[in-house]
């Protein structure tokens, strides 16, 4: 008689999961995207700033430098659009809600990034006063 094989049931991912995997994914895909571009447009690297709240944010400046650290004019519009899409997709999500948050990313032609994020946070100071 043949043994059954049992299998452990497979467990579905929940939204969460599976929005983090395809974050995770799109990373890998623009990190890939990224250092071809660099290499063949002879990017050192970018210097992304970056600026949200109200519910709104924006790339505010992309600049490309060479290896001497020179700023640099890249004629093709499509490396400009990757590296947006890359910071946007990098950010933590929320960044441009309420108070929102700003900050500087340097992407580098290996297609790592170092962002210098920073949030804005509303607080308050109490100030009491009497009624007489």
């Amino acid at each position: 008689m043949a043994k059954k094989k049992v299998t452990a049931p497979v467990q579905e991912e929940s939204w969460m999961e599976k929005y983090e995997r395809e974050g995770r994914e799109r990373i890998a895909g623009h990190r890939k995207q990224l250092t071809a571009m660099f290499k063949k447009n002879k990017i050192d690297h970018a210097v992304v700033e970056y600026d949200g709240s109200g519910d709104s944010g924006n790339i505010e400046t992309v600049t490309f430098y060479n290896k001497k650290d020179e700023e640099m004019d890249v004629a093709d519009p499509a490396v400009q659009e990757a590296v947006e899409n890359y910071i946007y997709d990098a950010l933590p999500g929320g960044w441009e809600i309420n108070e929102g948050s700003f900050g500087t990313a340097t992407v580098f032609a290996d297609g790592k990034a170092k962002v210098e994020h920073k949030e804005r946070v509303e607080s308050y100071e109490d100030a009491p006063f009497e009624i007489e």
